[in-house]
C-alpha cells in the first residue's frame, strides 16, 4: 500500500469542532448499506455530470461496475438524443431545484434502451450551497410495458366497438331492403284478376327475399362477425343474369315510387361467376337503391354490364346529386346523408322507400381470385352524370 504523506491539514468529514462519534459512524454505515442494497440504481454525480459514486443497483440495471464509470461523465448512460435534457436537469440543480418521478429512457452497457423513473436532488454543503447531485432510478420497463398491453387492449375494445357498431348499422339498414318487395309483392297479389302465373312470380319474390333476410339475421347473431366486422360469404356457381334480377327486384318499389327509367346494357352471352348470389345482390341493389334515392322523380338510370380480361365490370351510373370530391374519399365507410341529399328531398318532396339509415358501399377486402368474388366500388366525378361500379373478378 503507497504511504500516504502528512502535511498537517485535515479536511473534517463532519463540521469542525465536531468528534466523530461511535453512533455517528454506524449511521454512516448503515446508510451506505441501505444504499448498496438498494434495487434501485443510487448515483452521485458533480455539477459537471461526473459520476462520483455508483451502487450495485446501478451495476444491476445498466450493467457496469463501479471502477468502469466513476469518474466519467454521466452521459455514458444517456442516449444521444437526450442529452439537452441531462443538461436542462443540470441547470435545474444547479438552482437547488428538485426532479420528481421523471419519466425518461437510459442505455444499458449491452446497449439496450430501459424505461425509467428518475428521481434528482441537490446535494448542499453545511452552508447549503449545492455541490454534487444524488440520483436514483428506477427500472420500470415492466410497468411500461403494462401500460402498453393496457392501452393496446383498449385500442382493440374501441375498434372491435366501432366495428361492432358499424356492423349494426350496416344490418339494420340493410334488414329494411327485403322488406319493400315483399310489401310490393303482397300488394300485388291483393289485386283483383291476378293469374297464377302471376301469384306464383310474387310468391318466388317473398321466398327470395326472406331467404335474404334470414341470412342478414345470421349475420347478426354470430357475435364473432359482428366484433371482426366481417361477413361469410357462401359461393355458388351462378350466371351473373340472375344476381342482376334480383337486385332490381329488391330496387324495384324504389325505382316505380319515384318513376324512374331503368335501363339495361348487359352482355349477350351468359357470364358465369363463382358468388355469394345473396351479398353481390346485396351490392347491386344497394347501388341502385341509392341511385333512385338520391336522383330527382323521373330520372335516368343505368345498369351496365360488360367483361374485361378475368373480370366481369358491373356499373350503376344515375343524373342524380352524385357524389362529391371530399365524400368520394369514404365511399367505402359509413356514410351521413348529405346537406345537399336533405335539401333536395325537402326541394322535391320526395322521401325514402326504404328509410333513411347509413349509406354504405360494400367493403373492399382483399380475398384474391381462390376466395371467390371480390366487390368493389369505384366513383367518378369528371362528369355532370356520375357513376360507380363494383367489380367481380372472373373465375
Amino acid at each position: 500500500m503507497k504511504a500516504r504523506r502528512l502535511t498537517g491539514k485535515v479536511t473534517p468529514a463532519v463540521p469542525v469542532g465536531r468528534r466523530d462519534h461511535p453512533d455517528d459512524i454506524d449511521q454512516r454505515a448503515l446508510l451506505a448499506a441501505i444504499v448498496d442494497s438498494s434495487d434501485d440504481a443510487i448515483v452521485s454525480k458533480t455539477l459537471e455530470g461526473r459520476i462520483l459514486s455508483w451502487n450495485r443497483g446501478a451495476t444491476r440495471i445498466f450493467g457496469y461496475e463501479p471502477g468502469e464509470v466513476i469518474g466519467k461523465p454521466i452521459t455514458v448512460i444517456i442516449p444521444p438524443e437526450l442529452h439537452a435534457e441531462e443538461q436542462q436537469i443540470l441547470d435545474k440543480l444547479r438552482r437547488g431545484e428538485r426532479i420528481d418521478h421523471f419519466d425518461t429512457v437510459r442505455v444499458a452497457k449491452d446497449g439496450r434502451r430501459i424505461a425509467i423513473s428518475l428521481t434528482v436532488s441537490p446535494v448542499r454543503a453545511a452552508d447549503g450551497t449545492v455541490i454534487a447531485a444524488s440520483k436514483v432510478a428506477r427500472d420500470v420497463s415492466e410497468r411500461k410495458l403494462a401500460e402498453q398491453r393496457l392501452q393496446q387492449s383498449e385500442e382493440a375494445l374501441r375498434l372491435a366497438d366501432r366495428r361492432k357498431d358499424e356492423f349494426l348499422a350496416l344490418l339494420a339498414h340493410e334488414l329494411r331492403n327485403p322488406l319493400a318487395p315483399i310489401r310490393y309483392a303482397l300488394a300485388a297479389n291483393s289485386k283483383p284478376g291476378r293469374t297464377p302465373e302471376q301469384l306464383r312470380q310474387a310468391e318466388e319474390i317473398i321466398e327470395r327475399q326472406v331467404t335474404h333476410m334470414s341470412r342478414l339475421l345470421d349475420d347478426l347473431l354470430d357475435i364473432s362477425r359482428i366484433t371482426r366486422g366481417t361477413l361469410e360469404l357462401k359461393k355458388t356457381r351462378t350466371e351473373l343474369t340472375s344476381i342482376i334480377g334480383a337486385a332490381i327486384e329488391t330496387a324495384r318499389p324504389m325505382l316505380e315510387a319515384k318513376h324512374h327509367n331503368l335501363m339495361l346494357d348487359l352482355p349477350t352471352q351468359p357470364v358465369q361467376l363463382e358468388a355469394d348470389v345473396v351479398r353481390l345482390a346485396q351490392v347491386f341493389s344497394n347501388l341502385l337503391i341509392n341511385a333512385a334515392k338520391y336522383t330527382d322523380p323521373g330520372g335516368q338510370i343505368q345498369l351496365r354490364a360488360h367483361q374485361q380480361p378475368g373480370a366481369v365490370v358491373v356499373s350503376v351510373i344515375d343524373n342524380g346529386i352524385g357524389v362529391s370530391a371530399a365524400a368520394a374519399a369514404c365511399v367505402h365507410h359509413v356514410l351521413p346523408v348529405t346537406r345537399g341529399a336533405r335539401a333536395r328531398r325537402r326541394r322535391t318532396g320526395c322521401r325514402s322507400v326504404a328509410g333513411e339509415g347509413p349509406r354504405r358501399a360494400p367493403r373492399r377486402k382483399r380475398t384474391g381470385p381462390e376466395r371467390g368474388h371480390r366487390p368493389g366500388k369505384r366513383v367518378h366525378r369528371d362528369a355532370p352524370d356520375r357513376s360507380a361500379a363494383a367489380d367481380v373478378p372472373r373465375c
